[in-house]
């Protein structure tokens, strides 16, 4: 499964929306000039994986089999209607937030006992009837004017309402984008998004790096110390399959050793996120862009200043070269990503 969502972000004051795709090992997040459904095509692409999202029109479409529509987001809709001063409309939401309920009692009953049949058995009658109010619902008439609407998409979308229940690994919720987009969240409220395209280009890299690390229980100091190593060294950033827990490609772009987050390209290349068909989170080159990923020209093909001045190549690290590299990467670690660190504690 993989959970979707999107928050809004800023770019030289200008409105942006970041979008992040989570599974349970990886994450990928990307800032996008909009909400619209070309941007989730783009994040998604043609994904087999079963999609979490919330009731945003932009993942319409999507196929409601493959699709898991968030619970919470509903529970908190029913409640806004349970609470209208109209009667009919109060009436509708209180029986719908009733079925919410009973819902969230059947999944608490099946996270305890693991057993899906007694799920499906619990959720059936709370289907039936759910779909009866909406049929009821979605009539055009004055007394169903303000929850019309609501009662008209949950048919639409009835498929994916229960897909948690057929599924395994499923969850009838969208908390794991939720929590994913938190840390991006309090990064925005700190920094105030980016002042430009570069800088929103490094930033969602640096928030793939940061947040897929957590997920993997990974220390993302000793990641970028890593990345720094291979880079005043001048050896090729380190690759994924250099550990058995090494979760992320070797630049800030994002990478993973498990196969769900993977780069073709250097981190000095811009790079487009979404999954491929087998559901997995990957970035590719995109066609006929120019370097945004980073101010520092390629050295490739050059004799390095050290082996030029005194006719040998250079020796690995020394201690010396080893505090610079802790300097770096904890330069690096404070002024990039150190808000996300600070809002996890």
């Amino acid at each position: 499964m993989v959970c979707v969502d999107e928050t809004g972000w800023k770019q030289a004051g200008e409105q942006r929306f970041l979008w992040g795709a989570f599974s349970e090992e990886a994450a990928a997040l990307r800032v996008a000039p909009s909400r619209h459904r070309e941007e989730a095509e783009a994040l998604l692409g043609e994904s087999e994986a079963v999609i979490s999202s919330d009731r945003w029109w932009a993942y319409d479409h999507l196929d409601p089999a493959r699709r898991q529509v968030c619970w919470s987001h509903l529970l908190r809709d029913f409640r806004y209607h349970a609470e209208s001063p109209l009667a009919d409309q109060s009436e509708f939401g209180a029986a719908c937030l009733r079925i919410a309920e009973g819902v969230f009692d059947a999944w608490r009953e099946f996270q305890a006992s693991g057993d899906r049949h007694c799920l499906r058995r619990r959720v059936k009658p709370l289907q039936s009837e759910l779909k009866a109010l909406c049929e009821q619902g979605k009539r055009k008439s004055p007394k169903t004017r303000y929850h019309r609407g609501l009662a008209r998409n949950l048919i639409k979308v009835w498929p994916a309402l229960w897909t948690f229940t057929e599924t395994d690994s499923v969850e009838p919720t969208n908390n794991r984008a939720e929590r994913g987009l938190r840390h991006a969240v309090i990064y925005r409220k700190l920094s105030q998004g980016s002042r430009c395209e570069r800088g929103a280009r490094a930033t969602e890299r640096l928030l793939s790096a940061a947040i897929t690390c957590r997920l993997q229980r990974r220390s993302l100091f000793a990641y970028l110390v890593e990345v720094a190593q291979a880079s005043i060294r001048g050896h090729p950033t380190p690759g994924a399959a250099a550990r058995p827990d090494l979760s992320h490609h070797s630049c800030a772009c994002s990478g993973s050793g498990s196969g769900l987050i993977t780069s073709s390209t250097s981190c000095c290349a811009p790079t487009r996120t979404r999954l491929n068909p087998a559901g997995k989170i990957t970035r590719t080159s995109a066609p006929g862009s120019a370097a945004l990923g980073t101010s520092r020209p390629s050295t490739a093909g050059r004799p390095r200043i050290r082996a030029a001045s005194s006719g040998r190549v250079p020796a690995p690290a020394a201690h010396g070269d080893g505090r610079k590299i802790e300097r770096l990467a904890l330069r690096v670690r404070l002024a990039e990503v150190g808000p996300v660190e600070v809002s996890r504690r």
